[in-house]
């Protein structure tokens, strides 16, 4: 039971982690093409970085300050990721 309970904080974790890095990719993407004149694309590979370390900070913060779960449906917050 634990164990399936872990591997769907995962699966959670990564769904949010996607819409993160969705956002952070169309943001990015945008705004480079918004600064440059339309001409390349840059420092896509900074937005996975930076998406990756948000993420992991997200998941040590909640272990180091011992976090209680949330009582939100995890889908509300895979379409909030989505959205933000």
């Amino acid at each position: 039971q634990q164990q399936q309970h872990n591997h769907q904080e995962l699966i959670w974790l990564f769904i949010c982690f996607l819409g993160i890095m969705a956002s952070f990719v169309c943001y990015g993407l945008l705004l480079e093409f918004a600064t440059s004149g339309g001409r390349t694309l840059h420092e896509l590979s900074f937005l996975f970085v930076t998406s990756g370390l948000y993420t992991l900070t997200a998941a040590a913060g909640r272990y180091v300050r011992d976090e209680t779960p949330t009582t939100i449906p995890p889908a509300r917050f895979a379409v909030l990721g989505l959205t933000s």
